[in-house]
Formats: C-alpha cells, sequence, structure tokens
C-alpha cells in the first residue's frame, strides 16, 4: 500500500489473511496510522500492544513498514523510520 496523504490504514481480520502480509511504504512526509481490527493484537517491534491499539508510522519518504499475519494477530517484520504507540 502506497502512502501519499496522512490518514489511517485500517487492518484486515488476522485470521483472513493467515500467513500473509502487508508493506505500507510512506511517500512523502506524512505520518500514517495502522489500526487493528477490532481489538486485535498489533506486535509492534517485538512487543504486544493492547488489543485495539494503533501504532503510527513515522514522517518521511521511504519509510516503509511490513506486517505478517499468524492468523490472530499482526505481527511487524521490518520496518524503516519510527513505529510509535498510538491509542
Amino acid at each position: 500500500v502506497y502512502m501519499g496523504i496522512a490518514q489511517t490504514v485500517n487492518l484486515p481480520a488476522a485470521s483472513s489473511y493467515d500467513g500473509r502480509g502487508i508493506l505500507i511504504y510512506n511517500t512523502g512526509s506524512f505520518v500514517i496510522t495502522v489500526d487493528s481490527n477490532a481489538s486485535e493484537v498489533i506486535v509492534r517491534d517485538g512487543t504486544a500492544q493492547t488489543g485495539g491499539v494503533s501504532f503510527t508510522l513515522s514522517t518521511g519518504a521511504g519509510n516503509y513498514v511490513t506486517l505478517i499475519s499468524d492468523g490472530t494477530r499482526w505481527i511487524t517484520l521490518g520496518y524503516k523510520g519510527t513505529l510509535a504507540e498510538g491509542s
């Protein structure tokens, strides 16, 4: 998903993406918010967040985050930039 504006990416249900991944790429100076599906957990840089909590990808062209679903939660595999806990 190439993001050319500041906005929120709503992740699909992890159960429907088991074993599949998503790459979110920032094309400019935009803050991108990544929101879990309902109360699902996102494992951000090795730390499981509270269910339903989003995170942000920092501004900067070329910043990205890759996530994979294990069928229950979304897990970050790699990123460039800063991933900050959201709300």
